[in-house]
């Protein structure tokens, strides 16, 4: 997974703690301004109500609604097609 980041340009940050009010985190990661848009997608309970519903699983744990991504964890639609332009990146922990 990291060998195919790195090969499309996806930098990963794995040696330091997301802190957002502080300005040396964004700094650290290539980000001096902060970024853009964040999405805060943790704990046990798929936190995804921002997603279209077609990008969503029907079935998993706790009832489905689980983004749905492709090898590549581009995001995708129930249709297997990419959503999006392909830029469009699901990632977790479980």
């Amino acid at each position: 997974c990291s060998d195919y980041m790195a090969a499309v340009g996806i930098k990963e940050f794995c040696d330091c703690k997301y802190d957002a009010k502080n300005p040396e985190f964004w700094k650290k990661i290539g980000l001096p301004n902060g970024a853009d848009v964040e999405y805060v997608c943790i704990g046990v309970k798929a936190s995804n109500y921002f997603m279209p519903k077609e990008t969503l699983s029907d079935k998993g744990p706790g009832g489905g609604g689980w983004i749905l991504f492709n090898e590549y964890m581009q995001v995708k639609t129930k249709s297997e097609a990419v959503w999006g332009d392909g830029s469009i990146f699901a990632v977790g922990d479980c």
